[in-house]
């Protein structure tokens, strides 16, 4: 085995590996469209359901987008949840109507936290994205390991922010900044890391760069080296992954292919005056 795929060894196998004695890890994945950010996403949350059957999964989607996790993974490891008088409903992208998903209802993170289960992905709605920091800062004080995998993470810490919107990102930087001491894993990806705010990506404990990433400035794996990136052969992509002082290439040989039939959205309601 040559040194690069023993380095991507060992930091697959510690993103792998839930220890109470490191904690948990704040990770990021990045790359252009199509180069299979949210599969990656979906690779370690359904390695969780395989692996750690006692843990809590909960995935943030992004509005007005395809879902994710309805449309790739078994409909049985799948649970949506709204958020009470938050006005979200689902649609089908191919007809455009509304459809029932079976979706629950809870009416705040107390309630959320308490009625979902282990051993599937949970997928919540607030009605607003920026509340998944306060549901976050929420996680960290439990005593439970839980697991949290954010899709289009520049929706919630977008960068050059102002007023009332950056306080709430600085103070949810404090709560990236103490992941390792809890026992709780984010993982999120964005198409560029310099499109969400430059505190909480100083904060990023392990990088997954994709084809079409752009590579961060304060990490070791240089530009060149992910724009060599091709296609794995069997699905999936190649990645360089890294972490303080060690970085290897590796190839994610999943590939979650979009289900024909389940193109679906989540829109929030336009209220009438």
């Amino acid at each position: 085995m040559n040194r690069s795929k023993y380095s991507a060894n060992l930091i697959m196998k510690a993103l792998h590996n839930h220890s109470e004695g490191h904690g948990g890890y704040f990770t990021s994945v990045t790359g252009g469209m199509g180069s299979y950010k949210s599969g990656c996403l979906l690779f370690f949350a359904e390695y969780i359901l395989n692996n750690y059957k006692k843990e809590k999964v909960f995935f943030s989607e992004a509005y007005d987008a395809p879902l994710q996790t309805l449309g790739k993974l078994p409909k049985n490891k799948v649970q949506l949840w709204i958020q009470k008088d938050s006005n979200v409903y689902f649609r089908d992208r191919s007809t455009g109507k509304e459809v029932d998903l079976g979706a629950k209802m809870f009416k705040g993170f107390h309630d959320l936290y308490r009625e979902s289960k282990p051993g599937i992905v949970n997928v919540p709605f607030f009605g607003d994205r920026l509340k998944w920091m306060d549901f976050i800062s929420f996680l960290r004080e439990e005593s439970n390991w839980d697991d949290v995998f954010v899709d289009e993470f520049s929706e919630l810490c977008p960068a050059h922010q102002g007023g009332e919107p950056l306080k709430k990102i600085i103070n949810f930087s404090s709560v990236c900044k103490d992941i390792r001491k809890c026992k709780m894993n984010v993982m999120f990806n964005t198409q560029n890391s310099t499109l969400i705010d430059y505190r909480i990506n100083a904060l990023v404990m392990c990088r997954i760069y994709l084809p079409g990433a752009v590579v961060s400035k304060i990490g070791r794996v240089k530009q060149n080296a992910v724009d060599c990136l091709l296609k794995g052969e069997n699905g999936g992509n190649r990645a360089w992954v890294e972490m303080p002082g060690i970085f290897g290439l590796t190839q994610f040989k999943v590939y979650y292919e979009p289900k024909k039939g389940q193109d679906y959205d989540a829109k929030i309601r336009k209220l009438s005056n």
